[in-house]
């Protein structure tokens, strides 16, 4: 404006201009670097830890987001820049698509190329410290030891593949939303593309950056849910080959009745999958060769489970157990059951034989869970969740990971005793079966049956007695004879 001193850094003495520029940024710096520790000495000292720790996590997420905003305004004035010099938008579309790709392809040669290395480095790394940890051992035995390093080769390069068509997404759907808009402004306002306007009739870039950035978001979600389905029906096609799948309408699902056996057997024994069991009928091999001999043994999985159909519905006993009955029913086996619950699917059998006696022949248990004493039965701990409300939470969490298929890109870690429970009479065939049910780690009707536990427990508080149905314990953790008699 007239009248208002101007200082221009270019004219009379340079170095002095520059440090008149200078000063006033390094003492706004410092004031701002101070208000920052500030902040954090009061954080820190008065709220807690945690909340000094989010503090941190914001700030990060703040950085990322300027430099986010930063990058897209530069990549406007570049195309300003470009269309000045006589680049037409048809070019101008070739180059940002060009563009994008090769960035995407160099950034996802080179993460491919560091994947490689760090798998044969580590496995180079591991097979060396054995030879020099175990030189007493004999060959075979460090054979053995080096056959249990394994390294997933698939993983790590669908990440990767994935990684870089997001990144090439929102490449192009930025720089081409930028030139589809930028047209509308004066060549000054398209170069100073660091002025973000506000005014719609102006400049439209913010509002088409968050546009770009819920596209690539929504286009990320549809890839991964679409790589979920389709993996999940492989899956599925897979399993069926093996023999384990025979898919039979339940109450208001389809759900896998697997059979061995004889037919017509002397007795129905109907095996039952504990809490989070994806692959009861092959971890039951052995079990099932000594059964099967003169019975006809069965094994329902519920909804959720396997590869039977997930549910929304409430998984209440009752809501399982009638899955359980259609199922069974469709399937051709008619009543009286033996039912061979595992773990909490105890409760379920219990229910079944209260409600429907003349159903029930007989049931064994295998490491069941006692009925509890009082409603304040839970299936988690403190320790494990503080509320009903932090164990719903990370149930939805739990859920949507798998509904995504990201329990296919990550690895499940997995406890010595899971990794050996039952592996060490299957064949490699049926482990890599059983790898197959672990993808769909937590279902709808899963998390759903293990957030109303509880529930069920009052429930079947209310309705169960002792009854006179013969009952067989397996029980590999300690139990009192007390509570045993009890459920009898």
């Amino acid at each position: 404006m007239q009248g208002e001193p101007t200082q221009q850094i270019t004219e009379g003495v340079i170095w002095k201009q520059l440090l008149i520029f200078f000063f006033p940024i390094l003492l706004g710096s410092f004031f701002q670097q101070m208000y920052n520790t500030v902040d954090t000495i009061i954080v820190g000292r008065f709220v807690g830890t945690q909340a000094l720790a989010a503090v941190g996590a914001t700030a990060a997420l703040i950085n990322l987001m300027n430099i986010i905003s930063t990058g897209i305004a530069n990549r406007r004035s570049e195309l300003a820049s470009l269309q000045c010099v006589g680049m037409t938008d048809k070019q101008l579309d070739r180059m940002a698509i060009i563009e994008c790709l090769q960035f995407a392809g160099v950034a996802a040669i080179i993460s491919a190329i560091i994947c490689v290395l760090i798998i044969i480095g580590t496995e180079t790394g591991l097979q060396a410290l054995i030879n020099a940890s175990f030189v007493d051992e004999s060959e075979e035995t460090r054979k053995m030891l080096k056959g249990l390093i394994h390294f997933d080769w698939v993983k790590p390069f669908v990440r990767v593949g994935l990684a870089a068509l997001a990144a090439f997404a929102a490449g192009c759907v930025t720089s081409l939303v930028m030139l589809r808009t930028q047209n509308n402004e004066s060549l000054s306002d398209q170069i100073r593309g660091s002025e973000l306007k506000l005014d719609t009739k102006k400049s439209h870039l913010l509002r088409n950056s968050v546009i770009a950035v819920a596209g690539a978001f929504v286009l990320t979600i549809a890839g991964l849910r679409i790589f979920s389905v389709v993996s999940y029906r492989n899956d599925r096609n897979e399993y069926a080959k093996a023999g384990y799948l025979n898919l039979a309408e339940g109450a208001d699902n389809k759900i896998n009745v697997y059979s061995t056996g004889v037919q017509n057997g002397k007795h129905t024994i109907v095996g039952l999958s504990g809490m989070g069991i994806q692959d009861y009928p092959i971890t039951t091999k052995a079990l099932n060769e000594r059964l099967g001999k003169e019975n006809t043994v069965v094994y329902a999985d519920r909804p959720g489970y396997g590869f039977s159909d997930d549910s929304y519905k409430k998984q209440t006993l009752e809501e399982v157990v009638e899955n359980f009955r259609a199922g069974l029913k469709n399937a051709g086996f008619e009543a009286p059951y033996v039912l061979m619950p595992h773990s909490y699917a105890s409760f379920y059998a219990l229910w079944w034989q209260t409600k429907y006696p003349e159903e029930v022949e007989a049931i064994v248990f295998m490491d069941c869970i006692t009925v509890p004493k009082n409603e304040h039965w839970r299936s988690w701990t403190v320790d494990d969740y503080p509320s009903e409300d932090a164990a719903y939470a990370d149930a939805r969490r739990t859920w949507v990971r798998t509904w995504l298929g990201l329990d296919r890109l990550t690895d499940i870690p997995e406890s010595a005793e899971d990794q050996a429970d039952g592996k060490s009479v299957l064949t490699q065939e049926q482990i890599a079966l059983c790898e197959l049910t672990a993808h769909r780690s937590y279902s709808a009707a899963m998390l759903s049956q293990d957030a109303n536990a509880p529930e069920a427990a009052r429930e079947l508080l209310e309705i169960w007695k002792p009854t006179d149905t013969p009952k067989l314990w397996f029980d590999t953790e300690p139990s009192c004879e007390e509570d045993i008699r009890e459920q009898m």
